[in-house]
């Protein structure tokens, strides 16, 4: 059987301990790369194995479906009081993460 280059259907898999990894190609501007190979010497570990601990790392931060879900079901669990809704609200003025007058102000992801 023969497949393309260009064939993403059947990535080449790498079985290491108990991972199963993929290898892939990647394009990044010169100087990135630079950095990381000097952190990865500092650290003494490998280029992949850095990438791989970050797009991990980034997953796990933009996982915001798992995210929602979990707080729709504890939220149906026990819903939140007025009171409890109050309390962060006030917590969150006092922080300055917060403006009664304008809520919208720190939202970055607002149009």
């Amino acid at each position: 059987m023969h497949f393309s280059l260009l064939d993403n259907a059947h990535p080449k898999h790498y079985s290491v301990g108990m991972s199963n990894l993929i290898r892939v190609t990647i394009t990044a501007p010169e100087d990135a790369i630079g950095q990381i190979d000097l952190k990865c010497a500092t650290m003494q570990r490998s280029r992949s194995s850095l990438i791989a601990e970050a797009l991990r790392e980034w997953l796990d931060r933009h996982d915001f479906e798992s995210a929602d879900r979990a707080y729709a079901q504890a939220y149906l669990r026990q819903p939140e009081s007025i009171d409890a809704t109050a309390a962060i609200a006030t917590a969150a003025i006092a922080a300055g993460t917060f403006s009664a007058e304008n809520p919208w102000s720190n939202d970055e992801d607002w149009p």
